[in-house]
């Protein structure tokens, strides 16, 4: 299936159909920063910046369950998301632990048109958000344009053979991982609920991109 890109509708419709049902099956811990499924958390790989006192902004925050650790550290944080479902989730996840995060519902493909493009951010991270995005180059763009002098940008993101396809291979049962272009994957299509609406995520190689100042 050919799809180049998600839109605003679309990303929002399909996530909010799915809200519900994601924060029931997918579990997100509070008590850890959390780099994406499967992946050890923040206390076994020690990645984090100092974040007391410190402001923070989270990408495609589903429903912040990063920020509101971050908070519970003694930071301040403000969390996007495309999806108001997702932050509703978040603002019930955050007022049941007692701290206040700035849940902001808005596109991570417009975040200097909604945030402007000043430093005023010590932190900025997004974890397996971007594969979602329309203009990923913009995002992290706009991204660094907030970022304070000395700030960090932490991202974690899908690989590429995220968008291969599992082959039984031979007659023993294995599986295998077949991938017809590492560098141009195919988008990992997303069907609603209840079928009416689609998104996908985009897995781009590991490569090195020029941002202009």
């Amino acid at each position: 299936m050919n799809f180049k890109h998600n839109t605003d509708k679309s990303s929002a419709r399909y996530w909010n159909d799915l809200a519900e049902i994601y924060q029931r099956e997918t579990r997100i811990s509070t008590n850890d920063f959390h780099y994406g499924p499967l992946i050890c958390g923040d206390s076994v790989l020690n990645l984090l910046p100092p974040v007391e006192n410190r402001r923070c902004l989270e990408i495609g925050c589903g429903a912040g369950q990063n920020s509101i650790f971050l908070t519970k550290c003694n930071a301040e944080c403000v969390a996007i998301d495309i999806s108001q479902k997702q932050l509703a989730a978040g603002r019930k996840i955050a007022g049941a632990e007692n701290v206040n995060v700035d849940f902001r519902c808005m596109s991570m493909d417009l975040l200097s048109e909604n945030l402007g493009n000043k430093p005023v951010f010590d932190f900025i991270h997004s974890t397996y958000a971007l594969p979602f995005a329309a203009n990923p180059v913009k995002v992290i763009a706009d991204a660094a344009a907030l970022l304070k002098s000395g700030g960090v940008f932490l991202l974690t993101t899908g690989h590429p053979l995220y968008a291969g396809e599992w082959l039984e291979i031979g007659d023993d049962d294995e599986d295998g991982l077949f991938m017809p272009d590492y560098f141009h994957p195919e988008a990992d299509v997303r069907m609603s609920l209840d079928d009416q609406t689609m998104t996908a995520a985009h897995y781009h190689p590991l490569a090195a991109v020029r941002i202009d100042s």
